[in-house]
């Protein structure tokens, strides 16, 4: 049988001797898991930007919503705020699948022993 890695990246550390005995599950190789662990921590400045931007436009609904109430502004703005502010958040977000995507990337940069053996 053959280990093949399942992701690229260079191979960060040995965890066993030559001609030692390993058993099923062991650690046998780390690939460099900084590419990976990346991938699962958002931007902070990316993050906080976008956290702003979502308040201003909270703020904008709110301002809106209350001209709406004294008719000093339209629906039409209000449902095109809200629908500006839902567009964004879709877009923003991550889809789940991506986050277990790069979850399972990482998992795979350790190699385990498959089975028992010297």
């Amino acid at each position: 049988m053959q280990l093949v890695a399942r992701v690229e990246g260079y191979l960060e550390a040995y965890h066993f001797k030559d001609g030692a005995r390993v058993r099923r599950g062991d650690l046998l190789f780390t690939i460099q898991q900084d590419q990976y662990k990346a991938q699962l921590r958002p931007s902070g400045s990316a993050s906080s930007g976008t956290t702003g931007r979502a308040l201003a436009r909270q703020n904008r609904i709110t301002r809106y919503a209350e001209l709406l109430k004294k008719n000093a502004a339209s629906e039409v703005d209000v449902d095109n705020w809200r629908f500006q502010r839902s567009r964004r958040q879709r877009r923003c977000s991550p889809p789940q699948a991506q986050v277990e995507i790069a979850k399972l990337n990482l998992s795979y940069t350790e190699i385990r022993a498959p089975f028992d053996g010297a």
